[in-house]
């Protein structure tokens, strides 16, 4: 019988070692050939738990854990994820309790959207969530495009972009609140200031705003460091886009220049992108741009605990 308990910073090293095995597993039957996913920086996942180590649960066996679920609460939004179960141990309900204290938490944190995303192809897992309570919605996508090595693009003369991690501890503040100010406006209860804190701290990623006449006109937040060490550091990977409603036509293309100067100035060669596909306007416009569709995952929603922003805006996220 395993008992189930929230995650402690002497877990993590275990946990690490069972989401290897458990998404190595899973990984290999949904492609049909061995892939193997490596260890993650510790810190990463020391940053996992830390974004809601009131939702992050494992399930110990006599002193080895067996399961492990993390939980992101932004706001109102919440998600489940990553989850696994040690191989031996599935099919036994560990993966159905676990879940159960996530949701829970996410419930009690005042979450009124919670989700996950999951593989498109995985048959298991769709099945297993359903059962759970969670209802499929819209493909979400990963797409990569190369950026031009050394090529900087000019930005409208009205136009300010402002980076997170480039500024001084009493400017952050400010910065902070105009971004919860889009992310209310697209969705209410929706927050960011946490992750943008949280991904600053562990160094894994920042944060731009772009300002026309010092009006907020979008935000992103991505990450620039590799998650394992086994990785070639290569991608700028956009968790969150978000562009004040009707602005979508003109700030898309100035988006992407910004973030296109981002990755230069990091040296990454190339944009990753996930975009929840309900955000039609966001999806065709990186189509039109020439991005490449690398993985297709499935957007799933707890039953009562849908999403309740607009699709006609642009307001895409990773719930990964």
């Amino acid at each position: 019988m395993a008992d189930l308990r929230r995650m402690l910073q002497a877990d993590l090293d275990q946990v690490n070692l069972l989401l290897s095995k458990s998404f190595t597993l899973a990984r290999t039957k949904e492609e049909g050939q061995a892939t193997r996913i490596p260890l993650c920086r510790k810190s990463f996942i020391e940053m996992y738990r830390a974004a809601n180590p009131q939702g992050a649960f494992v399930a110990e066996k006599s002193g080895r854990i067996v399961a492990f679920c993390f939980s992101r609460l932004w706001g109102s939004v919440g998600w489940l994820g990553p989850l696994g179960v040690l191989p031996a141990e599935q099919g036994k309900g560990l993966g159905k309790q676990i879940v159960a204290a996530a949701v829970e938490s996410l419930q009690a944190g005042g979450a009124t959207t919670i989700g996950l995303e999951l593989a498109a192809q995985s048959t298991y897992n769709l099945a297993f969530y359903s059962r759970m309570g969670f209802v499929p919605q819209q493909p979400t996508v990963d797409m990569i495009r190369r950026t031009e090595a050394g090529n900087q693009n000019v930005m409208p003369g009205d136009i300010r972009v402002l980076r997170y991690g480039a500024l001084s501890r009493t400017q952050k503040p400010r910065f902070l609140t105009r971004i919860a100010k889009v992310a209310e406006e697209l969705e209410s209860g929706l927050d960011y200031r946490a992750e943008i804190q949280l991904g600053w701290k562990f160094q894994f990623g920042d944060a731009i705003l772009f300002l026309k006449d010092e009006t907020v006109m979008a935000f992103v937040f991505a990450h620039t460091e590799n998650y394992s060490v086994e990785e070639e550091r290569r991608f700028l990977k956009v968790n969150v886009l978000q562009i004040v409603p009707g602005r979508e036509p003109d700030m898309l293309p100035i988006v992407l220049a910004g973030i296109v100067n981002w990755a230069g100035a990091e040296k990454l060669p190339r944009l990753y992108l996930r975009i929840p596909t309900r955000y039609h306007k966001a999806y065709a416009f990186a189509l039109r741009e020439g991005f490449k569709i690398v993985r297709n995952e499935l957007r799933m929603t707890l039953d009562g605990f849908c999403q309740k922003d607009s699709t006609e805006h642009v307001n895409s996220s990773k719930w990964e």
